[in-house]
């Protein structure tokens, strides 16, 4: 089955006449009719009725034509918008990033660089929290969203992306009595831990504890906020440590200090998340940038 077999039934169906359809198709009859005979047995039913005096669609015919129009709308307009992304003549891609993320060194080049590579495609890019990057890539705000694995069991019907790989550090203020010590992870057992709410960020608690379980020391306060921002200000106003990754741009504040946790114990990524129901012909595009990320310079992009 071919697609210019398609369209000749079409328009055969829409003629109901040989002559005057291999006419306008530029071919003869015969060739015409040869080319419907193939299709009717592939499919294993007759699509027409012929007789001296006219031609007409079977019952089957009838429901194949309505099909086939659909079909074919869908693939010349995949055909259309691929021809038009590939000549970087159009598109949009909407990327939410978790807030506080330091872009800088891993989102920004290759992003900058696919820019480059199409320069008529639009990026726009925001800073959301975990909640608002779920809602927007579920209501289609955002067609892609940067957020850290442990996250991905809130997001439903997606494809993910591991991207980064990072390293989970507990953090804490410059001015914190273990900030300036060489302190062990038992240290930390009787700090206050600050999250962002579970309504923000599902299973962080869970999450805490499992961690710290692997590496032997029993956390026992946690204290939840409405949000990352919320987290950053008690930890800088000393009300106790969170546990973050070494990708957020406020650890290198002069304000904070951090002790990284063992990879093999605290194994955390930034991941790409995308909806499966998204056919944005752009995403493969920019999805692709990200796998060649490790030949963009930084610096130059």
């Amino acid at each position: 089955m071919t697609l210019q077999q398609i369209r000749y039934f079409l328009k055969l169906t829409e003629t109901l006449n040989y002559r005057k359809t291999a006419a306008e198709l530029f071919i003869t009859q015969p060739t015409l009719s040869r080319q419907i005979h193939l299709l009717e047995d592939e499919l294993g039913f007759a699509l027409l009725t012929r007789n001296n005096k006219s031609v007409a669609p079977t019952p089957a015919g009838q429901i194949m034509y309505e099909e086939f129009q659909r079909a074919l709308e869908i693939i010349e307009n995949g055909v259309e918008k691929s021809r038009s992304i590939l000549l970087g003549t159009t598109g949009t891609l909407s990327i939410g990033c978790l807030e506080g993320l330091d872009t800088s060194h891993y989102v920004l080049p290759p992003t900058i660089h696919f820019t480059k590579q199409y320069p008529n495609i639009d990026i726009r890019m925001e800073m959301r929290t975990f909640s608002e990057l779920r809602q927007k890539l579920d209501c289609g705000a955002l067609d892609i969203v940067f957020t850290l694995d442990f996250e991905l069991p809130e997001y439903k019907d997606v494809i993910t992306q591991p991207c980064y790989p990072a390293t989970a550090v507990i953090l804490m203020s410059k001015n914190h009595p273990l900030a300036d010590k060489n302190c062990s992870l038992e240290d930390f057992s009787g700090e206050t831990f600050i999250l962002p709410s579970p309504l923000d960020s599902p299973g962080r608690g869970e999450e805490l504890k499992n961690i710290f379980s692997r590496l032997g020391v029993m956390i026992q306060n946690i204290k939840f906020v409405p949000n990352l921002d919320s987290v950053f200000i008690d930890v800088r106003a000393g009300k106790g440590v969170t546990i973050h990754d070494s990708t957020m741009a406020k650890i290198y504040e002069d304000h904070y200090r951090y002790v990284e946790l063992p990879r093999d114990k605290a194994p955390l990524s930034l991941t790409a998340v995308y909806k499966k129901s998204n056919d944005n012909p752009v995403i493969p595009l920019y999805l692709n940038a990200l796998r060649n990320k490790e030949n963009i310079d930084v610096f130059s992009n």
